[in-house]
């Protein structure tokens, strides 16, 4: 069987291997203090388990206090990761007096001389309520918990458990319990064999999956509204429209901000850019869910719907109407939103820019009519009228939809 001298040495040289590793993936241009802390963690962590298996031979009492401090030391930092990476608020008034205070409690049992067997048992208890932490704080239940960091917390409560079970076993050791001792001496080394690798590798394959998710929200998401960019919006519409049944249930519409470039002019981009924002959140707020929504650039927007154009016409009347009720502060004056949008209903086999471009001539139709109005291409108008759908009340200044007529 493995002794714990070799157990030791093993274990601290590939715990400052990872550390390594972990140096050279976290050099670059973005600040990642968890993936840095982890990686203090393993050095810390390794430098003891090196101390440790060296001080089997050289005995020193200084030296073995030193690396007693150091594992508490690198269990707090390696929790502080975790912490780092998830982004816990105030865990540094727990942490930092939780790890201050088992620091003095391991000084002062060696300032009263205990004996090593004992000492051995303070370390693992204390080590092993980290790792039991660091367990609970991977598994404790939340929305779309990844299958690795289950893994990891897994190994961590695994950890947990075989620690304690040394210190249980080191307490009542005698030549009766000889077998049975090691026989969890023999757990205890297995896990923490494979908590090493297991967290190594696994809390840099978490940093690399917040980083890809990192990068497909800047590839995916408009920065400035929180909406799909326009290559993510024909994406998510072609997803929308093979989830539909039938490509006549689909809808696209052009949404353009009216007299937008006032704004700028009057009032300064950074209002405009208030402005747009403002728009996007009316917009989602009567959608609720609903259908893609992406910027497609400036002041031009897109929705994609899986409805029939009928439904799709009071949908879009209801956006209108949304936007002019919001008030947008510029200065000392509230300035009123307005929105012109085209609809058009694709059509079997048609591609979505094809459509698009069929609602972007509507969205032209509703600018020449005055703005602050919804048209629909006339193909489809005229299949709505045929329908015979009822005209509804507008409100003053607005054209009603009933008119859904082209405009020269």
């Amino acid at each position: 069987m493995l002794d714990l001298q070799t157990f030791m040495l093993v274990i601290g040289i590939g715990n400052l291997s990872f550390a390594g590793l972990m140096a050279a993936y976290a050099r670059g241009p973005v600040a990642r203090p968890a993936l840095r802390t982890w990686m203090w963690a393993r050095v810390a962590l390794g430098l003891c388990q090196v101390g440790s298996s060296l001080n089997m031979q050289w005995n020193s009492d200084a030296f073995a206090q030193l690396i007693t401090l150091g594992w508490i030391g690198g269990m707090a930092l390696e929790l502080a990761a975790y912490c780092l990476f998830y982004g816990f608020a105030h865990w540094r008034r727990v942490l930092y007096p939780v790890t201050v205070l088992s620091m003095l409690v391991l000084a002062g049992a060696q300032l009263r001389g205990v004996s090593v067997t004992q000492l051995v048992a303070l370390v693992s208890t204390v080590v092993g309520l980290f790792a039991a932490t660091m367990g609970i704080v991977l598994l404790w239940p939340r929305g779309g918990t990844p299958v690795l960091q289950r893994i990891i917390g897994t190994t961590d409560a695994v950890m947990a458990l075989a620690m304690l079970l040394w210190v249980w076993s080191i307490l009542r050791h005698d030549s009766a319990r000889a077998a049975g001792s090691a026989l969890i001496q023999s757990f205890a080394f297995f896990s923490g064999y494979i908590l090493m690798i297991v967290k190594g590798f696994g809390f840099l394959l978490l940093c690399k999956q917040e980083d890809d998710r990192k990068m497909l929200h800047l590839a995916t998401v408009d920065s400035l509204t929180g909406l799909l960019n326009r290559h993510a919006f024909f994406d998510q519409a072609q997803a929308l429209r093979q989830r539909a049944n039938g490509a006549s249930r689909l809808s696209l519409l052009m949404l353009d901000l009216d007299h937008f470039k006032r704004i700028n002019d009057c009032f300064g981009h950074a209002t405009g850019d208030a402005a747009l924002h403002l728009f996007a959140r009316a917009v989602q707020g009567v959608l609720a869910g609903r259908g893609v929504l992406g910027r497609l650039g400036g002041e031009e927007f897109a929705l994609a719907l899986a409805a029939p154009l009928d439904d799709t016409l009071q949908v879009a009347e209801q956006l209108r109407m949304a936007i002019t009720q919001a008030r947008l502060p510029a200065g000392s004056d509230a300035v009123t939103l307005t929105v012109s949008i085209g609809v058009a209903a694709l059509v079997a086999g048609e591609a979505l820019d094809a459509c698009l471009a069929r609602a972007d001539q509507a969205l032209y139709d509703a600018k020449r009519a005055g703005r602050n109005c919804v048209r629909a291409e006339q193909a489809a108008a005229m299949r709505v009228r045929a329908a015979g759908v009822a005209a509804q009340a507008d409100p003053p200044g607005s054209v009603p939809l009933a008119r859904q007529q082209f405009f020269a």
